[in-house]
């Protein structure tokens, strides 16, 4: 019995998943967009970026990757409107994975599952760290949706996602630094 065999699957939402779903939404050039699309929106509202990466042994799927960020500052003690802005940012990063890849265009049941995580995630962040309600925050991230959007269509950020997702599949792991390199080459080239 193979892999094959357990297809289709379901989603919780009753949605029907093919191995050719699976096949076309796991592979490594839309996971490196992915990423990178995350780091290049870091780099833009100036969140440190520490590592983007491929792959990583917390994931158990072939194509996994992460984009780390971190600020090094304790939020607890921030005034309301710091956290605010710092909940955007990283709403706008979440958003950005998705919207940067493509996926957000695709009919693909997991790429729309993935799309609509993020903007979960993107909603929780407003709730937890900018610390809004649940109404706030669904218009907030649907204002950032659109502003995410808008910025993903830019041909510098697609010039700078495609040259550092190039970057990850060769090396896999790529560090801040070397993402930062990356992205402000292309930026203004």
């Amino acid at each position: 019995m193979g892999l094959e065999d357990d297809f289709p699957l379901t989603l919780p939402d009753g949605t029907r998943i093919t191995m050719a779903d699976l096949t076309e939404a796991n592979n490594e050039r839309i996971f490196a967009r992915h990423e990178a699309s995350h780091a290049v929106t870091a780099w833009i509202v100036g969140v440190p970026i520490i590592r983007v990466e491929l792959n990583d042994a917390q994931h158990s799927a072939k194509n996994a990757g992460e984009t780390e960020t971190g600020t090094g500052v304790a939020l607890q003690a921030k005034p309301l409107d710091e956290l605010r802005v710092y909940a955007r940012n990283q709403a706008l990063i979440s958003l950005a994975g998705p919207h940067g890849s493509g996926e957000s265009k695709s009919e693909n049941p997991l790429c729309v599952a993935r799309t609509k995580d993020h903007f979960a995630q993107a909603r929780e962040r407003l709730i937890v760290i900018g610390r809004m309600s649940e109404e706030e925050a669904e218009t907030e991230a649907l204002r950032l949706l659109e502003i995410i959007k808008w910025v993903t269509s830019l041909s510098r950020f697609q010039n700078s996602v495609t040259r550092l997702s190039e970057q990850l599949i060769e090396h896999r792991k790529v560090s801040g630094e070397q993402a930062v390199d990356v992205i402000s080459q292309e930026w203004v080239a």
